[in-house]
């Protein structure tokens, strides 16, 4: 199941509507919170605002109140890009009025290229640690101190350990280019140029000489002697809730490093830290339940869902917190219970968005489409079809895709195309197909790897489709379209594409075996194994299966 949006609504009682004022101030990422001038910021129902040196901006709004959602249109300033762009999609009115929400941009490309550094970096740690724990169970095994039942045993915990882990590290990678370093404390900004230079362990090392419990105990007393004390009580308090907060960050920090060397039971005792240092958190309680999801750690998983569904103060962190709780159900084969959590989230968001379509549409589609996944995944196609579609059309009133954020129909199109292939319903998958991959061509975002990598996931689809309507040379000819994107991919990108590029080529191979066209099977075929040969020289654990597939 994909993680949903951590849009964060706030309750607060209802009040006349009347003009109120917003405030910001934009600043340049890792900066020294360095203002940036001239950032053009447009909201709907404000007049547009231009920062000038002093990176500041104010919006007014007329029919806004305190709590209510801030839909943006446009933030930009030529050669830069949002780094934050959660807390552009969470904006509210807030109760103060002199707070100053802080937007953070970086050059433009910045994001991306530490985007793909950060994940090499990540990937060969995985890598790495899982190596030497296979070879410390083979010499575990073959000093007899386990069985063989024990080490295959261990050694399958090991792999579908790393596979998710996998799936995560992209998710880290874009964290690590999105963290603003002017709001962590010096330990944090240390640890983090160690990984940097790829030193994980050091990192690590950085991160635990410093005792977070014991300086968010010293922080909490001191907490405690400001609420006693008039004059000093505000200072004192801001800097104690400082410290606390920096430590969490640092714990949370230290939960990806540990991720990375495969310390999973330190990421797990870091983060229950980090969570138990402010329970009022509910992000951090939500967030906890997700990594323990991830980890099949799902007993835990369980408690921290609900507990995070206990202390959610809004109806959106109910849906979340409903939806997390659904999600280790549907995994347990609990399909009813899943669906009655899911039904009362689906309700709860669908209420929402009557009430705000432009804030709560595009999220109340994700949700649908999750609940069209569980369906999928539990084989009740025609289920997901009607719930994919209810999504679609809830699309088509109100097609609002927050700032930064890809259309969620580009991913409803697919899994609608895939459900109805299940169902062979051919022709209806194809034109659902075949309208996500009209849309992804005409986005403006064409060009980013992300859109060309969705794009390459439609053909492949569509090609299976069209092998499956007995139409092998189509099918041939929309995987070589397909092989052309991932190529490209896999040149800017070798160790993120080149596995998605051998998966195509085999295919491409199967559908030349069907047509009898064996010279031409064996010359992708050829392909396909120097490229798993050259995965399995660098990653011979993860990758050796994939040479019997060829």
């Amino acid at each position: 199941m994909k993680r949903i949006s951590s849009l964060v609504i706030l309750m607060i009682p209802m009040v006349a509507l009347g003009q109120v004022t917003v405030k910001g101030i934009v600043t340049e990422q890792n900066s020294g919170n360095r203002p940036l001038a001239g950032v053009q910021i447009k909201a709907l129902g404000s007049t547009p605002e231009q920062t000038g040196k002093d990176g500041l901006f104010q919006l007014s709004f007329t029919s806004k109140k305190p709590g209510d959602r801030i839909i943006v249109s446009e933030i930009s300033r030529a050669g830069y890009e949002i780094v934050n762009k959660d807390v552009v999609n969470n904006w509210v009115v807030l109760n103060d009025p002199n707070v100053r929400t802080r937007i953070v941009m970086c050059p433009e490309g910045l994001t991306a290229q530490n985007i793909l550094k950060y994940y090499n970096i990540s990937f060969d740690a995985l890598n790495t640690s899982y190596t030497e724990r296979i070879r410390q169970l083979q010499q575990e095994r073959d000093e007899a101190r386990i069985d063989v039942k024990t080490y295959g045993e261990k050694v399958k915990l090991l792999s579908e350990q790393f596979e998710n882990q996998q799936k995560h590290i992209e998710e880290l990678a874009e964290k690590f280019a999105r963290e603003n370093f002017d709001d962590c404390s010096a330990i944090h900004r240390q640890a983090f140029d160690a990984f940097e230079k790829g030193d994980i362990e050091g990192a690590i090392r950085i991160l635990e000489s410093v005792n977070s419990n014991e300086q968010i105990a010293r922080a909490r007393e001191q907490l405690k002697k400001g609420e006693a004390l008039e004059k000093e009580a505000k200072d004192m308090q801001a800097q104690s809730l400082e410290i606390i907060d920096q430590n969490i960050k640092k714990l949370l920090f230290q939960v990806d490093l540990y991720i990375s060397e495969f310390r999973f039971e330190d990421a797990i005792n870091a983060f229950e830290d980090a969570v138990y240092a402010d329970t009022t958190n509910y992000e951090n309680q939500i967030d906890l339940a997700i990594f323990l999801f991830d980890q099949n750690q799902y007993d835990l998983s369980m408690k921290w869902s609900r507990s995070a569904l206990a202390n959610a103060g809004t109806k959106y962190q109910r849906a979340r917190a409903l939806i997390a709780v659904a999600n280790i159900q549907s995994i347990m084969d609990d399909y009813a219970g899943a669906e009655e959590y899911f039904n009362e989230a689906t309700k709860i968001l669908t209420e929402l968005a009557d009430e705000d379509p432009e804030g709560y549409s595009y999220i109340l589609a994700i949700s649908l489409n999750n609940l069209g996944n569980m369906y999928h995944v539990g084989q009740q196609f025609e289920k997901a079809r009607v719930i994919l579609e209810k999504a679609m059309k809830i699309r088509e009133k109100n097609s609002n895709t927050p700032v930064g954020e890809t259309p969620v129909e580009l991913y409803i199109y697919n899994m609608l195309g895939v459900v109805c292939m299940e169902l062979n319903q051919l022709d209806t998958a194809e034109a659902w197909i075949n309208k996500g991959i009209s849309d992804l061509l005409k986005s403006p975002d064409v060009d980013t790897a992300l859109i060309k990598y969705l794009l390459a996931n439609y053909l492949d689809c569509l090609s299976l489709v069209q092998n499956k309507k007995n139409e092998p040379a189509k099918a041939i000819s929309t995987s070589k379209e397909s092989l052309k994107i991932i190529g490209e991919l896999a040149k800017m990108n070798p160790q993120r594409y080149n596995h998605r590029l051998f998966i195509v080529l085999n295919n491409i191979t199967t559908f030349y075996l069907q047509m009898g066209d064996y010279a031409n099977a064996d010359r992708y075929a050829t392909e396909a194994e120097n490229i798993v040969k050259e995965l399995i020289k660098k990653y011979p654990l993860v990758y050796k299966s994939d040479l019997a597939m060829v």
